[in-house]
């Protein structure tokens, strides 16, 4: 006597796979339920993970519907060939990736609030992460990383005719080291540019400042970008970190330690991703110092580093390590210049002191006299908002907390100062930098 057709093999073996199959996803439909009610001070999820462990409770329910309706199929319908269970075992394949993808998600959920803001980099060894939002530099300050790479809103491709784009590039200073959206440097620039009563043009000022970078890796930064967003005037903040920063490292590469923290995380969709990501960068992390910028360092460190002090950079004739340093800068400069000058782009240099500069009557030339030079010799604009600053000082007011956050970077009123100087040199010497207008 023949089986019946509802009971041979192929009937049962498709009774089989979603016979497995529901009875999983009913567990994990079950364990996520229990976990976020019964159990959640036990399990203490974290906030971003109760989104996915929803997601897994409904998508796994829905899946063990389905299987639950085909299994009982099964128990109806004759199945005759091979054909549909393996129809039937692609089916569960792609239902498994897809519960595989979730539960990853619990473990790597979606972080748009990061531990850092920056990424390695192969020849600037760290550079900010796209599409992230992360903590600008102390509590309550966070950056938000546009998808070119940038802090601030997106950069549209397209420039028409009437807009006008200043790039600002530099360190933490440009970045906008502790304050939050609004106060940086090229957003205040860009609120009074706007204010401006020019009919039919408008400004739109790109923040390229990166934590850390000295002249030499801006310079790279520009090299990069300068195309994507072309912009009509390049301004280079520069501070006399720009000099410390390279006293004891080999040209083209960088100190054994790193100037930022590299964070990890990602806000994709799929956790799978997420989690392939997140390992990356861990690794990464664990061996981007051993990467071949990383120089050896070619100076003394430590309590006896001439870096701790101003006076070796203010004394009328420089060490010869500080020397050597300071025409490095000067050949990154050079080269700012021509990049510029080759593709009719106006350059000028921002410089913006720390306080020692202010608190101390140095005896030597101090950092900006010398740039300022160059910048004579060159034929280069420069912006020296020192004596904005010291005028406060004079005044008796405190430079601290309500212009500077330390000793280096400013905050909302102090970028207010230097942010009305730029606008006024612009508006003095439009006829130069207009005269650039071709990109």
């Amino acid at each position: 006597m023949q089986p019946s057709v509802r009971n041979n093999r192929w009937s049962r073996l498709i009774r089989f796979q979603f016979g497995v199959a529901a009875a999983y996803f009913g567990v994990l439909t079950a364990a996520g339920y229990i976990s976020v009610t019964t159990l959640s001070d036990a399990v203490n999820w974290l906030p971003e993970q109760v989104p996915e462990v929803f997601i897994i409770m409904y998508s796994h329910g829905a899946a063990l519907l389905f299987c639950t309706a085909l299994w009982l199929s099964a128990r109806r319908m004759p199945f005759r060939t091979g054909r549909l269970a393996r129809w039937g075992m692609a089916i569960l394949m792609l239902l498994f990736f897809g519960s595989l993808d979730r539960i990853l998600g619990v473990f790597y959920p979606p972080t748009l609030i990061q531990g850092s803001v920056h990424e390695p980099h192969p020849v600037r060894g760290w550079a900010l992460k796209p599409r992230i939002e992360g903590p600008a530099g102390s509590p309550g300050a966070s950056a938000r990383i546009n998808a070119m790479g940038l802090r601030g809103p997106e950069i549209p491709k397209s420039k028409p005719a009437n807009e006008r784009r200043i790039m600002f590039l530099g360190d933490s200073v440009t970045f906008g080291y502790s304050v939050n959206a609004g106060d940086t440097l090229p957003e205040q620039v860009e609120t009074r540019l706007a204010a401006q009563p020019e009919s039919g043009v408008r400004f739109r000022c790109v923040n390229a400042g990166v934590s850390g970078y000295t002249t030499w890796q801006e310079l790279n930064l520009l090299r990069e970008f300068h195309d994507r967003v072309r912009p009509d005037v390049v301004i280079l903040q520069f501070c006399i970190n720009d000099v410390k920063d390279i006293l004891y490292a080999e040209e083209g590469r960088l100190e054994a330690a790193p100037m930022v923290t590299i964070g990890t995380g990602s806000d994709h969709w799929s956790g799978i991703y997420r989690a392939i990501q997140s390992i990356s960068w861990e690794y990464q992390n664990r061996n981007w110092q051993d990467w071949h910028i990383w120089g050896r360092a070619v100076g003394t460190r430590g309590p006896n580093d001439i870096r701790h002090t101003d006076t070796a950079f203010y004394t009328k004739t420089l060490l010869p390590e500080v020397a050597v340093a300071w025409d490095r800068t000067y050949a990154d400069l050079e080269r700012f210049r021509k990049f510029c000058r080759d593709r009719g782009t106006h350059f000028i240099i921002l410089y913006i002191p720390i306080i020692p500069q202010l608190n101390e009557d140095p005896s030597g030339p101090q950092p900006q006299d010398r740039v300022a030079q160059w910048c004579l010799s060159k034929d280069v604009d420069f912006v020296d908002v020192t004596p904005q600053f010291r005028e406060i000082v004079d005044a008796g007011v405190p430079i601290r907390p309500k212009y500077m956050k330390d000793a280096v970077h400013p905050v909302g009123p102090g970028y207010a100062i230097a942010a009305d100087a730029v606008v006024e040199y612009l508006k003095q010497n439009s006829s130069r930098w207009r005269g650039s207008e071709s990109n």
